[in-house]
């Protein structure tokens, strides 16, 4: 049976994630803990695993060395430990790029240990695809070559035994030999005998494994100076695996143990070495991974942190960066961004003298190079302005616009160039620079390269394109009038096209910073040019695929129509909120002619967006119903009209067809107590297939009817439900409540307890909040009944919230939620004004089993700023029940109404 040490090592090698393994190295650490006279045989089966061919395996073996060594008492090695130490007076980086020997992905061995035929059949399909000559699984080099040309041209292996034969018959058959000539021919049996047998003895010696090797060391040598010396005979193992694995062994123990300078040097000085011979690039992205020279210089950033004089170092890491190879400019580059990351107290000396080499590499022929010059500045981009000449500065700065003249969504170079530029931008001495006569190129000419990376397809390269934008629109002058009207148009279409919803309120941050940077008369221009466009996208179906020529450039690849499902109304309400913000900064009354004309029109969605353009519009301009009688006319007999919508048109036609197709076969089958109407309406069509069942009880032919009916009656109830409670809600925003209060209070409860849209909620939360306190002096008041309502619908899920009067024993769960509170909070407990009405209200009504509201499951996702959740694409409105978006709704009002009035909320409620 298996030990736990060998089930650990098994687990740390084929461990099926990355959870598993990290357990198994922490308790291989556990096991060092309990027997620290086991260290040596720890380390030695763990070092095997760094050099394993799997990637996860070796970086496992690195967590495993941590946690053991992490039981092992600090120490350092002596001067004397090891060989002779190099030092920097001795060692010359030119020297070891001229005569050293390129480490490549490997020896070029990997078929050597195969059978001739094997090998020569795995070059064929190496030569065929290097040459071109593969295409899908079809092999086009039949006939050029063939299994011959490539088997090894070597002359056959002599046996001893044929030669030894050869040698008698040469004696026996020549009598006249000289007997000098007999004993040379004896001496040649023996040297190929002799030789036979050493070559034999090398290969058994070679196949030893270092397990049966690994010495321990003596006394009071270092106790991890056998790991280590192994670890840097293999940072230069000409398999890449082998030299990944060994730097990150050299991590794990630099991090966790004390060192002398002279040895950190030496160790500083071979993995110079790596980075300046490494020439292993993966490409399994838009930029080369290069595992070796990345851990390499991690390694050398941590030795950084335990050296006091960093001037040679940094000077070799400078002649790298001169190399021929761009391989070794990407490794130096590599070094001194983990150096400035490991040493932020970096002096300006050197940070001067560092930035001329940069600014030349950010503009070097290999995009590689160039992606990680300017990734090597991000650790001290904050810093840098206060400890470089600014004519540097300026000048990093234009280099990086002008690269965004040549990058392109393949290059590898675009993230790391514009998160450096939106960095440096923030810097107060930026928009000085900018504002004068120093740069030479304005800003209206510089900022419109932003514009095709707002569209890039690297989520993070978008996200620095707005952090951009926003710090350069703060930059306030007549620069921006001149390219508002575009980036309007363009920043707008954005919040249509964007597909992560967490960057909609960076967008709304860069929108704000724009309208608040532009001119009165520009803001005007924009509006008027805009707000058709602009009302027609908010008013857009979902689904409904939209006209390109609507979009400034739009991606060939993006989708051009409102998402459907939970995401519809992200994406509106963010719309939304952007035009109140563009009115808070201009004239409101450009909106109300599309207000009210969306208002009239037949379509449900575009009657809900002027609803909602014109509550924002109340919330962001301090409107009142006098500044828009004519709107408040119009909403409040809406209120109370029943209404049709276009959106259902195609499905009535749909009801009246398969209506009539019914009203046919029952012609045909003779029932002559069917009769035709002109129209058919959902309360028809269901009578229509009431009397068919009644007359057919066994058949099928109703069937389209019924479902027909029931898409019509369930499309309705959502649409009526969702604009009767955006009518309401503008009524209560605009404050002319009508004197029976029910046209308004049902509508915002249906979507309260019906709506599967979290936005609508939350909208609807806050229409209610303020109702409430509209009609809080009204006789008879309704607040009590509605907070009944609210309370009842939390409980409507009843697996997250059952009735206490249904279970067996009532004071059951009572019982058990008071015994999970414990008398003492462990944290400090600060609640607010929120929380404190929260707990008030969930002790009123003990009957509707309110006791429950403790659960792990929480009612309702919390809100972010401006009172809207950041719900992602995954919540989705088919994975809920009706129960649980009215417990959902309900909470979040529930929620509203405690934060709005605190304290306060049980006097509003009665």
């Amino acid at each position: 049976m298996a030990s736990r040490l060998d089930r650990l090592l098994v687990l740390l090698d084929t461990g099926s994630t990355t959870v598993v393994r990290s357990a198994a190295a922490k308790q291989l650490g556990d096991i060092q803990s309990s027997h620290p006279q086991e260290l040596q045989t720890l380390l030695q089966k763990v070092y095997g695993y760094l050099k394993s061919k799997t990637w996860e395996s070796r970086v496992a073996a690195g967590e495993a060395i941590s946690a053991i060594i992490q039981h092992v008492p600090l120490s350092s090695p002596a001067e004397d430990d090891g060989c002779r130490l190099l030092s920097f007076d001795s060692f010359s980086l030119p020297d070891v790029i001229s005569q050293g020997k390129p480490l490549l992905g490997s020896a070029g061995t990997e078929f050597d240990s195969l059978p001739p035929e094997e090998q020569a059949g795995s070059q064929k399909q190496r030569l065929s695809k290097e040459l071109g000559l593969t295409l899908g699984n079809v092999n086009l080099s039949e006939g050029l070559f063939n299994d011959e040309d490539l088997m090894p041209n070597t002359p056959p292996a002599v046996k001893c035994e044929d030669v030894k034969q050869s040698v008698e018959l040469l004696l026996n058959g020549n009598e006249n030999l000289s007997a000098r000539e007999r004993n040379k021919a004896k001496r040649k049996v023996k040297q190929i005998s002799r030789q036979n047998s050493l070559s034999a003895r090398e290969t058994v010696k070679r196949q030893k494994t270092m397990e049966d090797e690994w010495p321990t060391p003596e006394g009071d040598e270092w106790p991890l100076l056998t790991l280590a010396q192994l670890l840097l005979d293999d940072v230069v193992s000409t398999e890449w695996e082998t030299r990944h694995g060994a730097a990150i062994g050299l991590r794990s123990i630099l991090t966790k143990h004390r060192h002398t300078t002279p040895w950190l040097v030496d160790v500083s000085l071979r993995l110079i070495t790596v980075l300046a011979l490494d020439r292993f690039g993966d490409y399994v992205s838009h930029e080369v991974v290069a595992p070796v020279r990345e851990t390499t210089a991690q390694v050398l950033g941590i030795i950084s942190t335990h050296l006091t004089h960093l001037d040679s170092l940094q000077h070799l890491f400078l002649q790298l960066l001169q190399c021929n190879e761009w391989q070794a400019r990407h490794g130096g580059l590599l070094a001194i961004k983990y150096l400035l990351a490991a040493r932020q107290d970096i002096s300006s000396e050197f940070l001067t003298l560092l930035l001329p080499y940069v600014i030349r590499s950010i503009s070097d022929e290999d995009d590689d190079v160039r992606a990680v010059a300017a990734s090597a500045l991000l650790p001290v981009a904050h810093s840098l302005p206060s400890k470089v000449p600014e004519d540097l500065l300026f000048s990093l700065t234009d280099k990086l616009w002008t690269s965004l003249t040549v990058l392109d969504d393949l290059s590898a170079s675009t993230n790391s160039v514009i998160t450096l530029l939106s960095e440096l931008l923030k810097h107060p001495n930026m928009s000085t620079y900018y504002n004068s006569s120093k740069s030479g190129t304005e800003l209206d000419v510089l900022t419109p390269r932003l514009r095709p990376y707002l569209a890039h397809s690297t989520r993070s390269v978008r996200k620095d394109s707005l952090l951009a934008l926003k710090v350069l629109f703060e930059i306030k002058g007549e620069w921006v009038d001149k390219i508002g009207p575009l980036f309007a148009r363009v920043i707008f279409q954005r919040i249509f096209l964007e597909e992560e919803d967490r960057f909609h309120a960076l967008i709304l941050k860069v929108w704000e910073a724009l309208f608040s940077g532009l001119s009165g008369a520009c803001r005007k221009q924009i509006l008027t040019d805009h707000l058709p466009l602009w009302f027609h996208l908010i008013g857009a179906p979902a689904g409904l695929q939209l006209d390109p020529t609507l979009f400034f450039k739009p991606p060939q690849a993006a989708t051009l129509s409102i998402p459907l499902g939970p995401r519809e109304f992200v994406v509106k309400c963010c719309m939304f909120e952007a035009l109140g913000q563009a009115a808070k900064f201009s004239d409101a009354a450009l909106y109300f002619p599309h207000i009210l004309s969306h208002v009239e029109s037949g379509c449900a969605s575009y009657k809900l967006g002027a609803c909602f353009v014109l509550s924002e519009l109340m919330n962001q301009c301090q409107l009142s119903k006098d500044s828009v009688p004519e709107i408040t006319a119009k909403i409040s007999s809406l209120l109370t009209t029943p209404l049709a919508f276009d959106e259902l048109l195609a499905t009535h036609q749909n009801l009246q067809l398969a209506c009539r197709g019914l009203l046919l076969v029952a012609k045909k089958k003779e029932f002559e107590s069917f009769s035709a109407l002109p129209t058919f309406n959902v309360e028809a069509a269901e009578a229509l297939v009431a009397q068919w069942k009644r007359s057919n009880p066994e058949t099928i032919e109703s069937s389209a009817v019924e479902s027909v009916a029931e898409s019509l009656k369930t499309s309705s109830v959502v649409l009526s439900t969702r604009v009767y409670s955006a009518l309401a809600g503008c009524v209560v925003r605009l404050g002319t409540l009508p004197e029976k209060l029910n046209p308004v209070i049902k509508p915002i409860m249906d979507t309260l307890k019906r709506e599967s849209s979290e936005e609508l909620q939350r909208f609807a939360a806050e229409n209610l909040k303020h109702l409430i306190t509209l009609v809080r002096e009204r006789t008879p008041c309704p607040i009590p009944k509605i907070v009944r309502n609210l309370m009842s619908g939390l409980q409507e899920d009843k697996v997250a919230y059952p009735n206490v009067e249904t279970t067996e024993n009532p004071y059951m769960l009572y019982t058990m939620n008071v015994s999970e509170v414990p008398s003492t909070p462990t944290t400090p407990l600060t609640p607010g004004a929120g929380d404190l009405a929260m707990s008030r209200l969930s002790s009123l009504s003990p009957s509707l089993g309110m006791i429950s509201y403790i659960t792990t499951q929480p009612a309702f996702t919390p809100k972010t700023s401006r009172g809207r959740t950041s719900r992602s694409k995954e919540v989705c409105s088919d994975v809920c029940s009706p129960a649980e978006y009215t417990q959902r709704g309900c909470g979040i009002a529930l929620s509203s109404l405690a934060s709005g009035f605190g304290a306060e909320l049980c006097d509003v409620i009665g």
